[in-house]
């Protein structure tokens, strides 16, 4: 077991959780316009991956 794990309550594994920027939030707010995921990816230059992530975690 690693130092950090044995000693600090608050330890996570891994990579901290992405945050979701404004440029996410404006993805989101165009994918609720209507539009579509390959449109909204063109107009903010986000990856579909990236649009689809934000998308599940601010609706979940």
């Amino acid at each position: 077991m690693h130092f950090a794990k044995r000693n600090n309550p608050n330890f996570r594994e891994g990579c901290p959780k992405a945050k979701i920027t404004d440029d996410k939030l404006h993805a989101y707010e165009l994918l609720k316009s209507g539009l579509s995921y390959k449109e909204v990816s063109k107009r903010t230059r986000l990856s579909v991956s990236t649009i689809q992530r934000g998308r599940r975690k601010l609706e979940s």
